[in-house]
């Protein structure tokens, strides 16, 4: 799939969205990382596509969409486990920069809701300074908590599509060089 073409299945996704809040007053389900919605594959092709291409070099906004994606796939789909792995990963590795600069990213952003749910486990984990400690488990519960309600779900997808929207001519430029 090009990027043209996912961009315009992203398009339809959202007059989908748009149409079903009209007609019914509310979204039944929201596009996330985990669920397939309205026939729609746009967030898993985007994904695939930025982990092909930013390979290693990944400008911010794309380590910010691959980042929030994988967070919220593991919330939905493994629950708090999943997301002990998750801060697990960067942890074991003595390198929590890439938690640190996605933060630091959506705080400057704007996307301060997903901001506070997405550092507040590892920020935790650091005031704690003990290489045993363990993530609190009314952290996790809370930030997958509200990962799954409507609400964060609603969030984190106006993030993939504000920032999929703002980096739109540079996805397609990245095409243009692969050919």
């Amino acid at each position: 799939m090009t990027v043209v073409e996912m961009y315009q299945e992203l398009e339809e996704a959202i007059q989908k969205l748009k149409k079903e809040i009209r007609e019914k007053g509310k979204v039944k389900e929201w596009p996330s990382s985990y669920s397939i919605v309205l026939g729609s594959e746009t967030l898993p092709d985007f994904h695939e596509y930025m982990v092909k291409y930013y390979n290693k070099n990944r400008p911010i906004w794309a380590e910010a969409f691959q980042q929030i994606y994988i967070w919220q796939f593991v919330a939905l789909y493994k629950s708090e486990q999943g997301l002990i792995d998750y801060y697990d990963m960067f942890r074991e590795n003595n390198s929590c920069n890439i938690i640190v600069a996605v933060s630091k990213y959506l705080k400057e952003n704007g996307y301060c809701n997903i901001y506070k749910y997405y550092v507040a486990p590892i920020v935790t984990y650091h005031q704690q300074k003990s290489k045993y400690f363990e993530y609190p488990h009314s952290i996790l519960q809370k930030t997958r908590d509200w990962i799954v309600t409507e609400e964060g779900q609603k969030i984190v997808w106006n993030f993939y599509v504000d920032v999929l929207e703002k980096n739109k001519l540079e996805l397609l430029e990245s095409e243009k060089e692969k050919l």
